[in-house]
């Protein structure tokens, strides 16, 4: 309890000074859709996948899209977000059996180039796995 009488009284001892100001709450504008914007570019996305033979490897050379924010791919497949943190959330087929699946991770847009990586969870089957980004222009 000493500890907030005295915080109380450093407040008043500076409002009674004239420092009031200090503590004034300041509004700092954000550029929405700034970031998601710095995401902006075409990526090579690669997806891990595992059958019987072992891990896979499928990459796809300019595939994945991002436009202010709205994930995209080339042939229209992937339909999702990336947020002002680089948080991706976006759907698409399930890489390793029939349905859909949800992909979630980050995009890292201040590396140069950009990358992302993640993991995605087929819906249908429950199999889970990892996703990547990279060489974003």
């Amino acid at each position: 309890m000493k500890h907030v009488h005295f915080a109380a009284l450093a407040v008043t001892m500076l409002a009674m000074s004239g420092c009031a100001d200090l503590f004034a709450v300041k509004k700092i504008p954000l550029e929405t859709g700034a970031a998601e914007a710095t995401a902006n570019g075409v990526y090579d996305f690669s997806f891990t996948w595992l059958d019987l033979a072992g891990q896979h490897v499928t990459q796809l050379k300019g595939f994945f899209r991002v436009t202010n924010g709205v994930i995209s791919s080339s042939d229209g497949t992937l339909a999702g977000t990336v947020d002002h943190f680089g948080t991706a959330t976006f759907d698409g087929p399930c890489p390793t059996a029939n349905g859909g699946a949800r992909f979630t991770g980050n995009i890292t847009y201040l590396a140069n180039p950009k990358e992302g990586q993640g993991e995605y969870l087929c819906n249908t089957t429950g199999i889970k796995n990892s996703w990547r980004i990279n060489n974003g222009s």
